[in-house]
């Protein structure tokens, strides 16, 4: 029946009737945006039939029911597939490019959001992949060399180990990617072993890849790789959006990649200024709890400290620093250091 075989499946490859980029286009709408959205397609020979999408992060409930539709918004001759899209509920039409287009924009103003490197795979997994329907999901970037998997979905954990290392002098298709900044398409395990041999990629699973470069700041960063369970065949249009969601990534990752090394310098630095115990007095308990004042780089410069002064005397200090960054926090060192002394 039907209903099983459209289980797991998107619903333009087994229905030839909705084999048209402008229903595939307001399904990826739905998941980027994760907003209902809703359009009436003509199930050969007459009847239309009412299409509503709810997104969820691991997929779209679409509910199918008849729609009624006027005479006079039926259009005479079918929409051309590039130049309009599906007839709405109002009876308009609404232009593929558009469409495409908002998956970038909602996707820009989605990723500004991402603040460390996890909160960029996390929405890349969440939105990217269930958008074009793919299965495994992976970010790479260069470090020291040698390729990084900073996240990955859909991949068991050997093939993360596997590639996690590897020189970027390897001649796999992931690193020839990230060195090149070229994107690199394959519709079949075929496809890809005529160019890079069948030794060379590691068996996983996956049955059509794109390889997209990670490019911000006219370098290439890194790259993402999606891939897909069964043969997908990589439109002209869906190359062209792929490879401008890959700049879009690119910059995301960029900016937290920064903000986690600003993060974990900061957290290094307020380590060192609070006591790793507090001694052990005879007749007295210390506890002490540490928040800080500020949200973004959980840093605050200010210490607490207790000094033993004799077996009957102790000395609590509390330091108060004026302006949280790293700078205060280097100031507030050298004081501790000066209190103790």
């Amino acid at each position: 029946m039907l209903p099983a075989r459209l289980l797991g499946s998107c619903p333009w490859t087994l229905v030839p009737w909705l084999n048209d980029p402008v229903y595939e286009d307001r399904y990826r709408a739905a998941m980027i945006s994760q907003q209902a959205a809703s359009f009436v397609a003509l199930r050969p020979p007459d009847r239309w039939l009412s299409f509503e999408l709810y997104p969820a992060l691991n997929g779209v409930t679409m509910r199918v029911s008849p729609a009624m539709v006027e005479a006079e918004d039926v259009p005479v001759q079918p929409p051309e597939t590039d130049l309009s899209g599906p007839v709405s509920e109002a009876g308009l039409t609404v232009p593929t490019r558009v469409g495409a287009l908002y998956h970038i924009l909602h996707l820009a103003s989605t990723l500004t959001k991402a603040a460390s490197v996890q909160d960029v795979v996390d929405l890349v997994a969440n939105r990217l992949m269930p958008a074009f329907g793919g299965d495994g999901m992976a970010l790479m970037v260069a470090e020291d060399g040698r390729m990084s998997v900073v996240g990955d979905r859909g991949y068991p954990p050997h093939l993360r180990e596997h590639y996690d290392g590897l020189p970027l002098t390897s001649a796999t298709p992931s690193v020839r990617t990230m060195v090149t900044g070229i994107p690199s398409f394959f519709s079949s395990q075929e496809e890809l072993d005529e160019i890079y041999g069948p030794e060379t990629a590691v068996d996983d699973g996956m049955a059509s890849w794109a390889f997209l470069p990670l490019i911000a700041s006219g370098r290439s960063v890194g790259t993402c790789v999606l891939a897909f369970a069964r043969h997908h065949r990589f439109t002209v249009e869906e190359r062209a959006l792929l490879t401008a969601l890959g700049g879009l990534i690119a910059q995301a990752l960029e900016r937290a990649r920064l903000y986690d090394a600003k993060l974990e310098l900061a957290h290094a630095l307020q380590q060192s200024l609070l006591p790793h115990a507090l001694p052990r007095l005879g007749r007295l308990s210390a506890a002490a709890r540490y928040l800080p004042g500020t949200e973004d780089m959980d840093i605050g410069g200010d210490f607490y400290d207790v000094i033993a002064l004799a077996d009957d005397t102790v000395a609590a200090v509390v330091g108060d620093v004026q302006g949280h960054n790293v700078t205060a926090a280097a100031l507030m060192g050298q004081v501790r250091t000066a209190v103790r002394a």
